[in-house]
Formats: C-alpha cells, sequence, structure tokens
C-alpha cells in the first residue's frame, strides 16, 4: 500500500513511531496498537489476516509492550501493558476483557513476563524515572488481580525486559546496573554494576545471562546467587537487538551485519 493513500484508522502517533510485535495464540495474532492516536488490538485469523475481532483502547503515550501469552491448566490468554489501561488479560478467541490492573504512570516499553501466578511488567521514560509493577493474576472464577509489590526507579529497568531465571528476576538496567531480585516478593538479592548502555533485554544460556549494550560490547554474568562477570566480546559496532541463542551459538543483529558466536 502506498503510504501516500493509506487509510487514516492505520495512522500511528507516537513520539519513538511504531515498534510494539505481534503474538501469536493457537490460530489468532494478536497485534497491539496503543498510540498517541486512535489505539486499539486486534485478533488476525493467522492463515488469512482477516481480521476477527478488534478491541478498542484508551489512548496516552505510546506502548511498545509485545503481548504475553498465558497458558497452563486453564485455557489461554494474553495479557497487554499500557500507559492507559496497566495490565489486561483478553480472551484471545474474541477479544473479550477478563480483567484489568492499573498499574503505569508512564509509557511501557518492555513487554510484560509471567514468573508462576504473577505478571511483571515496567514502565518508565528517558529521564529513568522508572517502575515495575508485579501483580498477582486471578484464579478463574475467583477475585480480582491484586499488585503483589512494586519496585522503583532505582532497579527497574525502561527499555530491556526483565528476565526469569530461577525464581529469581535478572533487572539489567538501561545505564549498566543489573539488579536480581526475588520474583516472588521483589526483594533485592544482589545489584553489581556492568557499565555501558542497554536497549537489549538479557537471555539465558544454559547457567549464564547475557546481554549486548547499545555501543556493541557483549557482557555474560553468572545466573545465580551472587553478581559475577564472566566476560566481555566487542562486536564491532552499536548493537539494541535483543541476542537469540540457535543450537550452541548465539546470534546478534547490529547495525550492519548478523554474528554468531559460540555460546562457551
Amino acid at each position: 500500500m502506498n503510504p501516500s493513500t493509506r487509510s487514516p484508522s492505520l495512522a500511528f502517533v507516537g513520539e519513538h513511531g511504531f515498534g510494539a510485535t505481534a503474538a501469536v495464540c493457537d490460530d489468532i495474532v494478536i497485534v497491539p496498537n496503543d498510540q498517541d492516536g486512535t489505539s486499539f488490538v486486534v485478533g488476525l485469523d493467522a492463515a488469512t489476516g482477516r481480521e476477527r475481532w478488534r478491541l478498542p483502547r484508551e489512548s496516552q503515550k505510546a506502548g511498545y509492550a509485545t503481548p504475553l501469552v498465558v497458558s497452563g491448566a486453564r485455557e489461554p490468554f494474553v495479557v497487554l501493558t499500557s500507559m492507559a489501561h496497566g495490565f489486561t488479560a483478553i480472551e484471545p478467541v474474541t477479544g473479550r476483557v477478563l480483567w484489568e490492573q492499573a498499574a503505569f504512570p508512564k509509557r511501557t516499553v518492555s513487554s510484560p513476563v509471567r514468573v508462576g501466578p504473577l505478571v511483571i511488567g515496567t514502565c518508565g521514560e528517558g529521564g529513568g524515572d522508572n517502575t515495575l509493577v508485579a501483580v498477582r493474576m486471578p484464579e478463574p472464577g475467583g477475585g480480582p488481580p491484586a499488585v503483589a509489590y512494586q519496585l522503583d526507579r532505582s532497579v527497574a529497568p525502561y527499555v530491556p525486559m526483565p528476565l526469569a531465571v530461577d525464581g529469581r528476576l535478572s533487572l539489567w538496567g538501561d545505564r549498566g546496573v543489573v539488579t536480581c531480585v526475588d520474583a516472588a516478593t521483589g526483594a533485592t538479592q544482589w545489584r553489581g554494576r556492568v557499565g555501558g548502555a542497554f536497549s537489549a533485554s538479557p537471555i539465558r544460556a544454559g547457567d549464564t545471562v547475557i546481554n549486548v549494550s547499545a555501543d556493541g560490547e557483549v557482557v555474560t554474568i553468572r545466573a545465580g546467587e551472587a553478581f559475577e562477570v564472566l566476560g566481555r566480546r566487542p562486536l564491532g559496532e552499536e548493537c539494541r537487538a535483543t541476542p537469540a541463542v540457535a543450537g550452541r551459538r548465539v546470534v546478534f543483529r547490529t547495525a550492519g551485519r548478523l554474528l554468531a558466536l559460540d555460546a562457551k
């Protein structure tokens, strides 16, 4: 479609452009569109692209969080995060809202994660005024959701996602401070400085946690009960994308290259 002739309903209004990623639940593609203009989330047929449902959303600051698909003993549902709505759980087949919990005073950029009965999300801004909120999900037919705990800007990341590792949350700060907290309570277990600035999210590879700075330095720390830097490796150019694990290799997308390094 020619951008000059597209429908106004497809326009995205936001300070940082469009960046939220779609999620797939069974045969439905969930596409979030939380923006400064007209906001909504749609469910598309994965085979045809046909719109099955559209859920209008209130608009505040544009959000960039990827929907979280929650599955297990019950029917799967999808959790969205935004400044306007906080946490929203929806039924993927119909788009029906199951529950909501207000939570975020700032824009949501990182995507929510699940740790047991909790869903965890963050919000913030470039100045570092960040907040992490953990919400206890309601049981089917039970009471409403409830905030389990909240962490302030001293530990909460803005862009990098929290990483759940063995009952702990690895919170890799945008300014190079890593904090490990108990996922159930939010209590701090340790904190350490790796330096640099980070837009990418940390990943787990075996018993290590890996991330890459905006300047392209790969930093590996131990995924354990104490802070320990295991190694550093420069990639030679800017990198803001989250690395991925493929077999025994870690893949990085830098400003101009795709690199695969041995995980060891």
